[in-house]
């Protein structure tokens, strides 16, 4: 998630189309709704530089009035903690190594365990680069959902994946707990092991 999201949060354009001519048209076609169709995001925020909603889409669609005032409560930390990080030279050490600023975390957004990645949006160049504090933030959500479940069975072949937010796998399913950076599980991935003995007596 947060590599595709870099290729759009660093880019002149994004700087300029959200804080200097702000064109709504323009972030639906390269920040939030294209993303949703390219790469399947399930929802994206843009906040101002005093964290106030100016962008939001959820499902393809935006508007999206309450996806920050429902989830708020789960996304504030993550904002905070990339702006502390920004405040504490977070975009100096951007300057000197290859390590572009963001925070990421696998959290429960309404009930559904999501990668959610934050970062700030910049300009390439240097003449456009905002003023420490007054960062505008792009937040990223992809929700570990019943869809994502079924492109890793379609993509990777695991089979019967799914994932749970309520407990472990059942019986005879394999699992693997899915934390968030305190070291909480707050999922699970769970499949069904490959069985070669049943599939070959199948295949006679």
């Amino acid at each position: 998630v947060p590599r595709n999201q870099q290729s759009v949060a660093l880019w002149d354009d994004a700087f300029t189309r959200t804080r200097i001519s702000y064109d709504r048209q323009w972030l639906d076609d390269n920040l939030g709704i294209w993303l949703h169709d390219f790469y399947g995001f399930d929802a994206v925020a843009i906040l101002s530089d005093r964290d106030q909603p100016i962008y939001t889409m959820a499902d393809g669609v935006s508007p999206a009035p309450t996806l920050l005032a429902d989830n708020w409560p789960a996304i504030a930390p993550l904002v905070s903690e990339l702006r502390s990080g920004l405040s504490g030279g977070a975009l100096r050490s951007r300057e000197t190594g290859p390590s572009y600023p963001q925070v990421r975390d696998t959290i429960l957004i309404g009930g559904i365990p999501a990668i959610v990645s934050v970062m700030p949006i910049l300009p390439q160049s240097e003449s456009l680069e905002p003023a420490s504090g007054t960062e505008y933030l792009h937040i990223a959500i992809d929700y570990l959902d019943n869809a994502f479940a079924a492109k890793l069975e379609h993509d990777y072949g695991i089979s019967g994946a799914i994932v749970s937010a309520g407990a472990e796998a059942g019986g005879g399913q394999g699992a693997y707990p899915l934390f968030d950076h305190n070291g909480k599980a707050v999922a699970f991935l769970a499949w069904q092991p490959g069985r070669p003995g049943v599939e070959l007596l199948q295949q006679i």
